[in-house]
């Protein structure tokens, strides 16, 4: 389900394979704050840009975990 506005909306995608994302999106990306949920109970949340991980996010995937920035995808400092 999709709400739209101006330029931004916010919705929910589900993909087959089981990855999750809520949060705000432009174009039909994910773009502004989100969170991701995928099948392996791994989780990001934090900003987006044009559907990659850009700005403050947080990480978590079993015992490992990364709080810091991300630019285009990759984190980015030392979290």
């Amino acid at each position: 389900e999709v709400k739209r506005g101006a330029d931004v909306s916010v919705g929910f995608i589900q993909f087959k394979d089981g990855f999750q994302y809520y949060g705000q999106m432009t174009q039909e990306l994910p773009h502004g704050f989100g969170i991701d949920l995928y099948p392996d109970s791994s989780l990001y949340s934090g900003e987006f840009s044009q559907g990659a991980r850009h700005g403050f996010g947080y990480y978590q995937h079993k015992e490992l975990s990364y709080t810091g920035y991300w630019h285009r995808g990759k984190r980015h400092g030392v979290g």
